[in-house]
């Protein structure tokens, strides 16, 4: 019967005689019987606490009331945070180490392990960082879960051709410059050599079919790497943040790439996709700021989101027929000069091309139903031709196209959503169908080229700053089913001379003119809106109010010829509308 309990050694060193060989005993080390019979047993043994120092020779033997006890095993964390071991020894009698063994030993430089060993136990040596003498024997079949993490002084190892797994993180932050994977592995985990700054050189052998997640993650001095034919996956952050890598060439026997597989790739500039994939993964090429040259496969159906994010070198890209989704911010801020939107995409969703600043133009088919949020904001589009399919323009869809000098929108829209062409700062000029509703607020506030605009006759609402800080904008007529013009639709329009208010106009926000300096002429139609204070707040003193003759909501409000402060006087039919 197994019988378990910790000899302690007295605190001198005693010598015995094991076998015609003296081994030295330790006071700071401490022993587990595991097994034990009339004549001995096998122990375990561990550091008594984390003061040990120097150097450590496992004995393979120790004497206890005449019987003897071979030491077969290192207890799971048996040197754990010994910061001032400088080496370790340990005899062949040793069949097995258990986990984080000798973990955050800081100042550990050199570690011998038995010849037999077959697994390197998880997190064995880990942030052992000035660990650099150190050879993995050859009958290793196994390196665990975060092994040699944080070894930063560790320059050089050889991995034995018995090595079959080698776990997640297992290399992490190591100190490596070059590192040989043998044919014999058939599995690496994920961000097995992650955070690797010396490796330049990869590679692959040909018994590996799946690159792990993060496997070569954070190694910024890679830059290249062989991948075989038999690779099938590419999984999520392969090779993220590897600054260094210029070109990489996909096997085609990859069938699938997950994201950010290539995210931060800073340099690279040419990569060879297979043909097996159907979908460019979310942020693959994020931040790959000198990608210049890439291929689309006929076989992929999805571009997902931030495929192509900050790709700003990225000109030209072929969009065939064959894809029918694009997500958000797919194509933000990249190098792009013309688009031609595949037939069959529905969406083009939000941020798609924001910030593309070289843009300058997109075919958009009619199978296109919505342009959501900011889907072109900031880029550098000429002329837009929205389809006829489209029947809202979301917010923020074109704001800041700043070279935007023509837009044809179609007699299908119904709504101007909020902020849709703020900043458009060329826009000469804007017709807007009778199909539109409403202008949401600030629909075209900035466009401070605006020299004419003609709303539709079908408009029953302008929203608030729907035409704010306009600054050319010199005359408007408001068309005869306004109902509602909300806060601020006219202000800092500075060169708006005259204005028309139709009649069916019943509501007027605040500051509706506020510093509108030109405004010399208000025309109303008909009777008097439920009109908020301060409409006319900093404009000229001068700026005359015509109101129509009959109408006995202005008789009430008439006083000394004078209404908001400003002067007032009647108009007739005969009189023209607009002066």
């Amino acid at each position: 019967m197994k019988k378990k309990f910790l000899y302690s050694l007295i605190t001198v060193l005693l010598l015995i005689m094991v076998g015609g060989i003296y081994v030295k005993l330790l006071p700071d080390l401490k022993y587990t019987v595991l097994t034990e019979d009339d004549t001995g047993g096998t122990v375990s043994v561990a550091a008594r606490s984390h003061s040990i120092s120097g150097d450590v020779n496992i004995p393979s033997y120790i004497k206890r009331h005449g019987k003897i006890y071979k030491v077969v095993s290192i207890s799971d964390e048996a040197f754990f945070k010994c910061k001032k071991l400088k080496s370790i020894f340990i005899p062949d009698s040793v069949e097995s180490i258990g986990t984080n063994a000798f973990h955050e030993c800081h100042n550990l430089k050199k570690a011998v392990l038995p010849s037999n060993i077959k697994d390197i136990a998880d997190g064995l040596f880990c942030v052992c960082p000035n660990l650099s003498d150190f050879i993995i024997p050859e009958n290793v079949t196994r390196i665990g879960v975060a092994a040699f993490g944080g070894c930063t002084n560790l320059k050089e190892l050889k991995i034995p051709n018995t090595v079959i797994n080698i776990e997640r993180g297992a290399f992490t932050s190591t100190g490596f410059k070059n590192i040989v994977i043998p044919e014999s592995v058939t599995y690496i985990g994920p961000r097995a050599f992650s955070y690797n700054y010396g490796i330049t050189n990869i590679v692959i052998p040909s018994s590996i079919t799946t690159i792990e997640d993060g496997v070569f993650c954070s190694c910024t001095n890679l830059k290249s790497i062989e991948l075989p034919d038999c690779i099938g996956c590419i999984k999520r952050d392969a090779f993220f943040y590897c600054p260094s890598l210029e070109n990489i060439k996909i096997p085609n026997s990859v069938t699938n790439i997950d994201e950010q597989a290539f995210s931060n790739c800073e340099n690279l500039m040419n990569i060879v996709l297979p043909d097996g994939i159907t979908r460019i993964s979310r942020s693959m090429f994020n931040d790959c700021y000198n990608l210049t040259n890439i291929d689309i496969p006929k076989s992929v159906t999805t571009i997902e989101e931030r495929a192509f994010r900050n790709c700003q070198k990225l000109k030209s890209l072929n969009i065939d027929d064959n894809i029918k989704n694009i997500e958000n911010s797919a194509f933000y801020s990249t190098g792009l000069t013309n688009v031609i939107i595949p037939n069959g995409i529905t969406n083009i969703h939000n941020n798609t091309f924001f910030g593309c600043i070289d843009l300058e133009s997109v075919t958009i088919p009619n199978s296109v139903q919505l342009i959501e949020w900011k889907a072109f904001a900031g880029s550098g589009l000429t002329n837009i031709v929205i389809p006829e399919s489209i029947t809202f323009i979301c917010a923020d869809t074109f704001s800041g196209c700043e070279k935007l000098v023509n837009v044809k929108i179609p007699e299908s829209v119904e709504c101007i959503g909020p902020y849709a062409f703020e900043k458009c700062r060329s826009l000469p000029f804007i017709e807007i169908p009778d199909s539109v509703l409403e202008l949401e607020q600030g629909a075209f506030k900035s466009c401070v080229s605006l020299t004419n605009i003609s709303i539709g006759s079908n408009v029953v609402k302008i929203d608030a700053g729907a035409f704010d800080n306009c600054r050319s904008l010199e005359s408007i007529s408001i068309p005869n089913k306004v109902k509602v013009i909300e806060t601020v639709a006219f202000q800092y329009c500075s060169n708006l001379k005259s204005i028309e208010i139709s009649a069916s106009v019943s509501e007027m926000g605040f500051l509706v003119f506020h510093e509108c300096k030109n405004l010399k002429y208000v025309y109303y139609r008909g009777d008097l809106p439920d009109v908020k204070n301060y409409i006319y707040l900093y404009t000229p003193l001068s700026l005359t109010t015509y109101y129509p003759q009959g109408y006995e909501s202005w008789e009430k409000v008439i006083k000394d010829n004078r209404w908001q402060d400003r002067p007032i006087a009647p108009w007739y039919p005969s009189q023209p509308e607009m002066e």
